[in-house]
């Protein structure tokens, strides 16, 4: 049996609908799978309230009654809400919005995994594309954005980047053909060629970082100049390539100004803080999924076997532009650009897994396809090892993938989404005055907006360095009533009539982070054992706020009125 040639037991004219359609459904219940329907904590939090408040009241909570931030780009809040409002008309025993907010990030999943397949297929052929989607299906950096309940900006954002690079290809195919003549073919060819630019506006409208296409179209543009000046040969027509690449960056940018008019350009400044390339806010230089991925991290994409999936990358990537130049070098810009930001951040590891599944399967189906040129034997034996080693890479890249879909199902043993923080999210809501102010390190911010229905001062959208330095004097400084004094100012710049301080065992585990922040210059530090119980690793550990609450010790104006295994309450005599 050829198995270069499996795919030909399909009739040529289903493929087009059964492969994908296929695909679909299986990355669909992969990512159904995972998650709960409920809301996932943190940022995702933070979105499902703004779309709620869009299902509700037609616009976004601003200004925002939970959080001092800006509105964060709202394309997934308004998407959530249009499908919440489309659910209304389905009788289920569920809301709209948990049915909304549990299925649309696995349906923009499993979106993804189709671009993908489409990307392959144009770059390479079908059944490259198939793999890559395949890859992609249970690519751990793809699934861990798009579980149910997961609805921060990631599942629709990552889609629209995809997206938009396919749109790219199908405007550069148009592009080669000449003007027509006919005005119903001329607004069909225009709308071609104007459709990547609106994309990239709808990108912008739902993530800062759509600079990603920014760079990618740029590195594109230098790289078809480049090989134009080298081999004085045009892959496309020079200047309605270089118009188009034009065109398209900078109506997108406007349109995205137009659709997200609150923070416009500043968005490239904050994207250059995240990088490290001017100076931010202090809490990024702890913040996880801003620093280089681990190796371990790239286990998760490329599996056990990394060797082997960086060597079938680059063989995709150079069996790409062999196959087709034009096609090879946006794929090699595409691949280069989200590998350098994913290797500098875990937090574009995503985007790079976009590109990189693509360069993987068609890296794959071009070793089968060589293996054509070798005697029967030959190519039966290559063709055997390659298939084996993509169901050895499949296989190490899903373990991952197995083991964070089983644990996102229920409530976490530790962190931000224990079933002890959900209770005292609950307590709070039902126990404190409506407009009460919350005080708490920022990690907490977006679950208290969301499920305290209560106002903080830091959340994860809101990480101003002075309110940050107050919030950690309050939390690990040694000094009570300057604590105090730090949560009256607040009391009155916000006029509510109580303040709490949430006190987490999270923050015990951070100490060192949060005196820090507090810049008092304090060697502090803490371990929990197994029981709990917390042990002061430092003479200054023994002195903080936090230490003296969470032992359960008399703080004069701090009054515990609530406390639980992962977090107390303090009322502030402020």
């Amino acid at each position: 049996m050829d198995y270069g040639n499996i795919l030909e037991i399909i009739p040529h004219k289903l493929r087009y609908i059964t492969i994908p359609l296929s695909l679909f459904i299986f990355a669909f219940i992969i990512r159904l799978s995972g998650g709960m329907w409920d809301t996932h904590v943190a940022n995702d939090a933070y979105m499902s309230r703004q779309a709620e408040y869009i299902y509700s009241y037609g616009h976004p909570a601003v200004p925002d009654p939970f959080s001092s931030a800006p509105l964060y780009q709202p394309g997934m809040a308004y998407l959530l809400a249009f499908v919440g409002k489309l659910f209304d008309f389905i009788p289920t025993g569920m809301s709209s919005m948990t049915l909304a907010e549990g299925s649309i990030p696995p349906f923009l999943g499993a979106a993804t995994v189709l671009v993908i397949f489409w990307l392959g297929s144009r770059f390479y052929n079908v059944k490259a594309g198939l793999l890559s989607g395949i890859f992609a299906s249970v690519s751990f950096f793809l699934l861990f954005r798009t579980l149910k309940g997961f609805t921060f900006h990631n599942s629709l954002s990552l889609f629209l980047i995809a997206l938009t690079i396919a749109l790219v290809v199908k405007a550069l195919d148009i592009l080669q053909d000449p003007f027509p003549i006919d005005k119903k073919k001329q607004l069909i060819y225009l709308s071609w060629m104007l459709l990547p630019a609106v994309f990239v506006g709808l990108t912008g409208f739902s993530w800062g970082g759509y600079f990603v296409i920014h760079a990618i179209l740029i590195l594109y543009a230098l790289l078809i100049t480049l090989h134009f000046l080298a081999t004085k040969k045009a892959l496309y027509p020079p200047s309605s390539f270089l118009v188009f690449i034009v065109i398209t960056l900078i109506l997108g940018t406007i349109l995205a100004s137009i659709l997200y008019p609150v923070r416009n350009l500043e968005e490239i400044v904050r994207a250059m803080e995240m990088m490290g390339y001017a100076s931010g806010p202090m809490v990024y230089k702890f913040t996880g999924d801003l620093f280089p991925p681990r190796f371990l991290d790239l286990e998760k994409f490329f599996g056990k076997y990394l060797i082997l999936g960086l060597l079938f990358l680059f063989i995709g990537l150079y069996r790409t532009y062999i196959n087709n130049k034009a096609f090879g070098l946006l794929l090699i810009s595409a691949t280069g650009i989200s590998m350098f930001l994913g290797l500098t951040r875990f937090h574009f590891m995503d985007i790079f897994s976009i590109f990189g599944c693509v360069g993987i399967g068609i890296g794959f189906i071009a070793l089968i396809d060589l293996a054509a040129k070798f005697d029967s034997r030959k190519r039966l034996a290559i063709q055997l090892l390659s298939i084996i080693v993509a169901v050895l890479l499949f296989s190490s890249i899903a373990g991952p993938s197995i083991d964070f879909i089983k644990s996102s199902r229920g409530l976490n043993d530790s962190g931000l989404g224990t079933a002890a923080m959900m209770e005292g999210y609950s307590y709070i809501r039902t126990n404190t005055a409506p407009d009460a102010l919350i005080i708490n390190w920022w990690d907490y911010g977006n679950d208290i907006g969301y499920r305290a229905q209560r106002r903080t001062v830091i959340d994860q959208m809101y990480i101003e360095d002075a309110d940050v330095i107050n919030v950690s004097k309050i939390i690990m400084g040694t000094s009570g009533p300057e604590g105090l004094q730090i949560a009256k100012n607040y009391k009155n710049k916000f006029d509510n009539p109580e303040v709490y301080l949430l006190i987490g065992k999270i923050d015990g585990r951070i100490g060192s982070i949060i005196a820090y922040c507090s810049k008092e210059r304090k060697d502090v530090s803490y371990s929990f054992d197994q029981r709990g119980n917390i042990e002061a690793l430092t003479p200054d550990a023994f002195e903080t706020n936090y230490y003296k609450l969470w032992t359960n010790q008399t703080v004069e104006g701090y009054d515990i009125v609530y406390a639980n295994e992962e977090m107390k309450l303090v009322k502030l005599d402020v």
